[in-house]
């Protein structure tokens, strides 16, 4: 019969034996799941995106991806929404660090809708963000109305490219009313305007803006506004070149066109050399407060004209002399507490309803 010392001795022989054969896992050795972050932008703001039927096909969204605690293996990028039509699920193996996808999306049918993007990992807590308003053309104004901008005018210049050549493409936004804006360059003063369009993105376009939400549709075309300004997608030239469906502008450069026989006192200038082949290519003016004025530039042929002037109507520039007369749009800049400042700057158009041009010149260095 075994004593209890020796019965004792022979389990922690055992124990001893066990501990040498499998060590127990501390918690601090243990891995960790990979933890998933993903990020496809501010949520609450608008995205512009073509109908599945439309040309274009499709617009890509950016989906980027981090990884903290990995690699992270078998990572599966997503998305769904109603009324959306989406690429299928995009496997980017592993992922240690950062990643990205590209995901084609467009819309079954017109107005808002809101697309969710999951990401998702093996052994990792799948992840999701959403777009709330993703837009597509549509018939209607989508977006209710509880500001308006009446009497506001901006002018801006965006860029277009081809063939590995960029272009300006400048024009001006007016809100001429309560529900009724103008986008292009208009001839000799401010546009009149019966009604808006809701689906045209130049001429009269109807508008809405919703303070509460920031979104602002104009036309066919939405976008929204913050302190910097009007931002706005579907006015302008796209850049097609750079993979853009629709112009991205920034409307911030505030105008206002004159209407009580104003006179001034400056030279603006404006000149850009990288576009031998567009018109014009460089403007000076100089107005004075005895109402003459001197115009040098190469709207259709390089020339100076001299004479007077006289503005009138919102922006109804005349000027006279010995080639005759000729009607322009004149515009001066507003600072930001909105007051008009020459001294700034000032917006000349050129043209006809057939062919016409604006440009924005700023004071003459002396």
């Amino acid at each position: 019969m075994k004593t209890p010392s020796r019965v004792a001795a022979a389990l922690l022989a055992v124990i001893a034996s066990a501990s040498v054969i499998a060590p127990l896992a501390s918690p601090a050795s243990a891995r960790l799941a990979p933890v998933l972050t993903v990020d496809i932008g501010n949520p609450d703001l608008p995205w512009m995106i073509p109908l599945s039927t439309d040309e274009l096909g499709s617009d890509e969204l950016y989906v980027g991806v981090s990884v903290a605690g990995g690699p992270a293996y078998n990572v599966t990028v997503s998305a769904s929404g109603t009324g959306l039509q989406v690429s299928a699920p995009q496997n980017i193996g592993t992922v240690t660090g950062a990643g990205h996808a590209f995901l084609a999306v467009s819309a079954l049918t017109g107005g808002f809708h809101q697309l969710t993007v999951t990401v998702d990992a093996d052994g990792a807590t799948p992840v999701m963000s959403s777009l709330n308003y993703v837009w597509a053309p549509t018939g209607a104004l989508t977006v209710s109305p509880s500001r308006d901008f009446q009497y506001t005018y901006f002018g801006t210049t965006g860029y277009s490219s081809e063939n590995g050549t960029s272009f300006p493409d400048r024009a001006e936004l007016l809100f001429l009313s309560k529900d009724t804006a103008f986008y292009g360059v208009p001839i000799g003063g401010l546009p009149k305007c019966k009604s808006g369009s809701t689906t045209a993105t130049a001429g009269c376009l109807a508008y809405a803006y919703d303070k509460s939400t920031g979104l602002i549709q104009i036309g066919g075309s939405i976008g929204y506004v913050d302190k910097s300004g009007i931002h706005t997608q579907g006015l302008g030239i796209a850049d097609l070149q750079d993979g853009e469906n629709y112009a991205h502008r920034t409307w911030s450069k505030r105008l206002q066109f004159p209407n009580t026989h104003n006179r001034y006192a400056g030279t603006w200038s404006w000149r850009y050399d990288n576009y031998p082949n567009t018109s014009p290519t460089f403007v000076t003016l100089t107005l004075r407060r005895n109402g003459t004025f001197t115009l040098s530039d190469n709207w259709r042929r390089k020339r100076t004209i001299r004479g007077h002037y006289d503005i009138s109507h919102f922006g109804r520039m005349v000027l006279t002399g010995t080639f005759g007369h000729e009607v322009h749009n004149f515009a001066v800049f507003l600072t930001k507490a909105g007051k008009p400042a020459p001294q700034v700057g000032v917006a000349l158009g050129f043209g006809t309803k057939r062919e016409h041009t604006v440009v924005f010149l700023t004071p003459k260095r002396k």
